[in-house]
């Protein structure tokens, strides 16, 4: 199985041994928040430059009350921002699980930001999660909103029996060709799209056949799931 390429690896789980974060974005003025990890998350808030800006360190502030983002790899946060990018919430309300299917009452919250270079050679991402508990798969489904479907894009498993807790930045990195799972689909078609390349991923996404499926202990089909909606 292709695991997609990452430049940051490490997830940011809650432990006693991790310093806890907590970000009013109103009170920030041009500090420099770290995790437990001691490794830099942003900066910027008021006083500092305003969303849509690039700082210095190579962070990036969207604008919103969600939107602090690590400082590091300036080319992710240009796809990221890109011509052919955009940012999808997944919750407990979207999920169709068990029997009857239905929404999951869940605490967590998840975000994908997602961007294409020009030339569809890679993918950007950066998923988020918020008190997570106990987390076991990160994957892209192939399915309308409303279904279910197979795994298109497998980005993550935790190597923990127990699963992982998350509360921050998850994973970021690239995705190629190489890591679309074209094999679980029937005649490799999702919905009406021939899917096996990035290119093909990007035109799933504009037909709305595409969702982000975060999985759990608790919820081993999916606790958090956020359908990709392309703003034209």
């Amino acid at each position: 199985m292709n695991k997609c390429i990452l430049f940051l690896s490490t997830l940011l789980a809650t432990s006693a041994s991790s310093a806890e974060i907590s970000i009013d974005s109103g009170k920030l003025s041009n500090k420099i928040i770290y995790d437990g990890t001691r490794r830099r998350l942003t900066k910027t808030g008021k006083g500092g430059k305003s969303g849509g800006e690039d700082m210095e360190d190579g962070s990036w502030w969207s604008g919103s009350n969600d939107g602090w983002h690590p400082s590091g790899d300036s080319e992710l946060e240009k796809l990221l921002h890109g011509r052919f990018s955009g940012k999808d919430d997944a919750s407990g309300a979207q999920e169709r699980v068990g029997v009857p299917e239905g929404p999951v009452t869940t605490d967590m919250k998840s975000q994908v930001r997602w961007g294409f270079d020009e030339g569809f050679t890679k993918m950007g991402f950066e998923i988020s999660i918020l008190q997570g508990i106990q987390v076991t798969l990160i994957h892209f489904h192939c399915a309308q909103a409303g279904s279910n479907g197979p795994v298109v894009v497998d980005f993550w498993e935790t190597s923990d029996t127990d699963g992982t807790d998350i509360n921050g930045v998850a994973l970021n990195g690239y995705l190629t060709n190489d890591d679309i799972l074209s094999n679980n689909l029937v005649d490799g078609m999702c919905g009406n799209i021939k899917l096996n390349n990035l290119a093909s991923l990007y035109q799933a996404m504009l037909n709305g056949d595409i969702y982000l499926n975060i999985h759990t202990q608790a919820n081993p089909d999916g606790e958090n799931r956020g359908q990709i909606f392309v703003m034209h």
